[in-house]
């Protein structure tokens, strides 16, 4: 309890024996509005420990006993508990007291917090709301007192309690809250509630000064005072503050009401570095305390100022600077100290300013040279600031020779475009000349100047071998032409390009060029070659009357090609009709015919003049030079282009020219190499009835593919295809008699995609099977339900209708079969470092196992096939699929069928053109770990011939059974020529031959007991057995 001195007839409204304030008697006197909220009063034993008797009131989250001190920050809560109380008329020394122990949240902000309320007992309060403390201003906040019990002092006045002349009833009301945000275990528990009231006789006792704490250093010169409420019925405090113990010289007596703080005002802040003393004097109706001692404090040192110019470390400043800082409140003056070492003061000594906040050095300082300074701030005698920033900058470099137009550097013209003359510059230094004719957009604040003497009316000017020199990096040069004398220009041409055509000059007059970055600011420079050329005279063949005459090349070579140029080249004024582009540059050639179609290709273009530009053009006409007509348009110098519908011994005229048009500033020209090919024959099987018989293979595997082109191939008539019917244009044609009901066209091309398309019937009758537009490499029909001796045709065709696109490929008929290796729980063993091979068309699709391992859904689900590796050691292990002749994805898991952890997944990777997309996956393994490999296609019509390969560190190659059951099984004879028997065949699921170097070279599902191994080379191999029953025999064979 908490009472004032002199007290007298003291009423005691709560107390830990009165109206249950120490809650022995749980929430009797006390109304409880809890409501559903999360965390609510208890009045109970969980409070943590150091709270009186049995009991105390707390927030808890239980929702049943034992209730635990701890509330859910997550959860907005806001509970109360209240008791009305009647306050004694006169007695108007009214104190609250409590124990407490209290966290929560936001000391400033208040998040979760207890608060006290004092109000008319009309207002009751809900848990939906927290009462408005605008409204009810008597109210006292209280959280973040520390995880220990404290005792807690309110005094309250009489006009908060309104008894001063009659009694008085208020609600005295407890709140928690608490938001959704964090917060600080534990929330509020309360005990020992103690409300007395007395009537003043005495003065109240003397309070102390809590900040700043006595003897406290470096303190704000606008600082609050802070004390302690005392009781006794105090209406205000005085305040004196002096520079001596008890003084008064800064505040005399002020009264300063009823509160507990006071802020010293900016207007009449303190001086800097000067010891203060506070003194607080309670008052109450009877007068004022006595006695009270003094608390004191010292303010801090003035501060450094913050200095605005030159920066922390600036480059390239003026020679005579200004230097700029902030003004540091309450100072009196500045010095400054500049020197050319660390701290130095050669250049100015401790130099006091006065009050002002900039400064220029008098005297002019070197080039290139850094420079240490320092400001400091004072205030009078009584204060300087120490430690301020010893700050540097460094000067410019010095401007070059020809940083003025008066001092331009002569360039000498050069007679083509060579640059075989150059000069150089550096804008490092140089300085914005004042000139009239400026560009916009763009400032020429370090420009260089040069002059030529024009010996034509048109040149071209080039800035090369940009290199940035300043601070900054900036390769982006600016250069404008001007006419005049120095002080009186005329802008000719303004240019940010680093090339440009400069026209409508005056051969013999002088021109200027000011050479400039296109960044502004001193940060920013670059080194430079310069050079002024001349355009050369138009080509030769600048007009059709002119043309040059191309050799014509007996095939698709170019074994001799002519080289040109559209350089200077000027427009024929023949129009260029269907064609596309502008030929204002054109050139011409001309060839004679000596077949019906031939070839066009402009090779090995690069870009001259002024422009990057690559966009050459060609057209081909008939005719002569004064009655041109249009026969084709070529677009494209990445390819050849066919020409058609010619007629040997006739004269064609090849018109060549850059795309763009010129303009003033711009050159689009090319130099190139043209030459005309002449395509070969049609191949031998160019229609249906001269197709190619091809014999499948007994196997998945291709047992001699068969090269194929479509160049110079013609359209067939007949069926149209299902896919791709487009680039029919080409087609060339296969047939095969079916030896089984399944059989795969396998179509694997080099360079443009193919389409196939099977047909069943005879030429000229033919009926459509299916049909598959290339991707990937390949464009491979899977053929079922065949009758076995019938014919099928087959059309191979790229599937591009472009008349220069034709396609190279491969072909063969596959016989595949069901794999053996379909799910998990069938997966093949990979030995160490081997490899194996297959064809998954027959595969089924895959459901994937539940966790995800790359693509997800059926995305690269289709026709999956599975091994197993084996890490022997621990470290790198790569799987890969690059030998896939489709676009295959890969998954690597670790665990057992069913229960699977995902290592990784590839879909591509391969090295070189990887025109398959195939995949391969590096990981590390942990030895003696089976990984599961899942190999499948990315889309259903992805699918063919694969070979995986494992790469990893492998013990020495054991000649033991591996995970062998028993060794019944014999094999024999033993060494073997061509053929090698099995013994007891009924239980063997799949043979593996495996050569001495670990890889797997033949794979035999399903085998007979005699094994035809003719194909081996002579030398040692194993004989991997694997069993229906899961486990592997070995055995070490010799062929001979």
């Amino acid at each position: 309890m908490f009472l004032g001195i002199g007290a007298s007839a003291q009423t005691v409204l709560i107390s830990p024996t009165v109206n249950n304030g120490g809650f022995e008697s749980g929430a009797a006197s006390w109304t409880v509005v809890n409501g559903s909220q999360t965390n609510k009063w208890q009045f109970d034993t969980g409070a943590t420990a150091g709270f009186s008797g049995a009991n105390s009131a707390y927030i808890s989250n239980s929702t049943s006993a034992p209730y635990a001190h701890a509330y859910t920050t997550t959860s907005t809560s806001t509970t109360f508990f209240y008791q009305d109380v009647t306050f004694p008329a006169g007695e108007t020394d009214i104190n609250l007291s409590f124990k407490l122990l209290v966290q929560g949240e936001g000391s400033s902000t208040r998040y979760d917090y207890l608060r006290v309320y004092l109000v008319p007992t009309s207002f009751t309060p809900v848990t939906t709301a927290v009462p408005s403390t605008t409204t009810y201003p008597n109210n006292w906040t209280i959280n973040l007192k520390g995880d220990a019990w404290t005792n807690q002092l309110i005094p309250i006045s009489a006009s908060q309690a309104g008894n001063a002349t009659a009694n008085s009833t208020m609600r005295l009301i407890f709140m928690w809250r608490n938001d959704s945000g964090s917060g600080t275990q534990p929330p509020a528990a309360i005990d020992d509630i103690t409300l007395t009231t007395n009537a003043i006789t005495t003065p109240p006792q003397c309070t102390r000064v809590v900040a700043p704490v006595n003897g406290a250093t470096g303190i704000s010169r606008t600082p609050t005072i802070t004390w302690n409420a005392v009781g006794g019925g105090v209406t205000s405090y005085k305040l004196n503050l002096g520079t001596t113990p008890g003084g008064t010289d800064i505040i005399n007596g002020t009264d300063v009401g009823n509160v507990t703080s006071y802020a010293v005002p900016a207007s009449a802040g303190l001086l800097y570095n000067t010891t203060y003393y506070a003194t607080v004097v309670p008052v109450n109706a009877i007068g004022e305390a006595t006695g009270c001692n003094p608390s004191s404090f010292t303010t801090l040192n003035i501060a450094c100022p913050s200095v605005s110019s030159p920066s922390s470390d600036a480059l390239n400043v003026s020679t005579t600077p200004a230097i700029s800082w902030s003004a540091v409140s309450g100072a009196t003056g500045y010095r400054i100290s500049v020197g050319s070492t660390a701290g130095g003061t050669d250049i100015a000594n401790n130099v006091d300013l006065g009050n002002v906040l900039t400064y220029t050095i008098p005297s002019t300082l070197n080039y290139n040279t850094t420079y240490y300074y320092t400001v400091n701030s004072y205030q009078g005698t009584n204060s300087s600031s120490a430690s301020c920033t010893n700050r540097k900058f460094t000067t410019k470099f010095p401007p070059p020779a020809n940083d003025d137009c008066a001092n331009a550097v002569a360039l000498t013209v050069n007679s083509d475009l060579n640059c075989a003359v150059k000069g150089t510059g550096n804008t490092l230094g140089a300085t914005q000349s004042t000139s009239s004719g400026t560009c916009s957009g763009v400032t020429a604040d370090d420009d260089v100047w040069y002059s030529f003497v024009a010996t034509s009316a048109t040149h071209v000017v080039k800035l090369s071998n940009v290199v940035s020199t300043g601070t900054s990096t900036t390769t982006d040069m600016y250069f404008q032409v001007l006419s005049g004398t120095c002080g009186a220009f005329t802008s000719v041409k303004c240019s940010d390009a680093d090339v440009n055509l400069v026209s409508g000059l005056t051969p013999g007059q002088t021109y200027y060029i000011k050479v400039f970055t296109y960044d502004s600011g001193g940060q920013y420079a670059a080194s430079f070659d310069i050079c002024v050329g001349t355009l050369p005279p138009p080509p030769a063949n600048d007009e059709c009357a002119n043309a040059i005459s191309l050799t014509v090349n007996p095939d698709m070579n170019c074994g001799v090609v002519t080289s040109g140029t559209t350089l200077s080249a000027t427009n024929s004024s023949v129009p260029v009709g269907s064609c596309s582009g502008n030929p204002d540059d054109d050139v011409w050639y001309s060839f004679t015919a000596v077949a019906t179609t031939h070839t066009i290709w402009l090779k090995n273009v690069a870009a001259t003049g002024t422009s990057t530009s690559t966009s050459l053009y060609a057209q081909v006409f008939s005719g002569d030079c004064g009655s041109l007509v249009n026969k084709t348009c070529i677009s494209s110098n990445t390819n050849y282009t066919a020409v058609t519908g010619l007629t040997p011994g006739a004269v064609y005229y090849v018109r060549v020219y850059n795309s763009n048009a010129n303009t003033t500033s711009t050159i689009y020209a090319n130099t190139f190499d043209i030459c005309v090919g002449t395509l070969p024959p049609p191949p031998a099987n160019d229609e249906c009835a001269n197709a190619v018989s091809l014999v499948p293979s007994n196997s998945g595997m291709c047992s001699g593919p068969v090269a194929g082109t479509t160049m110079s191939a013609s359209q067939s008539t007949g069926t149209t295809p299902g896919c791709s019917a487009s680039g029919i244009n080409d087609d060339v044609w296969y047939s095969f008699t079916a030896t089984a009901a399944t059989h795969m066209v396998n179509v694997n091309y080099s360079d443009n995609a193919t389409a196939t398309q099977v047909y069943s019937g005879a030429c000229g009758s033919l009926v459509a099977v299916s049909c598959s537009s290339g991707e990937y490499g390949n464009s491979n029909v899977l053929l079922q339900n065949l009758t076995v001796g019938s014919v099928y045709y087959v059309r191979v065709y790229s599937t591009s209708a472009s008349s220069g696109i034709t396609s190279n490929f491969q072909i063969c008929i596959t016989s595949p079969s069901a794999v053996a290796n379909d799910t998990c729980d069938t997966a093949i063993a990979i030995p160490c470092g081997g490899t194996v091979e297959g064809n998954n068309a027959l595969a089924a699709d895959e459901t994937l196992p539940s966790v995800t391992c790359g693509s997800s859904g059926s995305t690269a689900s289709y026709k999956g096939v599975w091994y197993t590796v084996t890490a022997q050691s621990a470290g790198s292990v790569t799987i890969s699929a690059c030998g896939a002749e489709f676009d295959a994805y890969l998954r690597v898991y670790s665990g057992s069928c069913g229960n699977f952890t995902c290592v990784g997944s590839a879909d591509s990777g391969c090295t070189g053109s990887n025109i398959y997309n195939s995949p391969t996956y590096t990981f590390t393994a942990t030895a003696g770990t089976t990984y599961y490999v899942l190999l499948s296609g990315y889309s259903a019509t992805q699918f063919g011939k694969y070979t995986i390969s494992v790469t990893q560190e492998c013990s020495t190659m054991a000649t033991s059974d591996v995970n062998k059951k028993d060794d019944k099984i014999k094999m024999y004879p033993n060494p073997f020529s061509d053929v090698v028997n099995i013994s007891d065949v009924k239980n063997v699921k799949s043979v593996s031959v495996i050569d001495i170097s670990g890889r797997v070279v033949k794979t035999i599902d399903n085998p007979s007991s005699a094994l035809q191994l003719a194909d081996l080379k002579q030398g040692m191999y194993l004989i991997s057995l694997k069993m229906k029953d899961g486990s592997v025999q070995t055995i070490k064979t010799i062929k001979k």
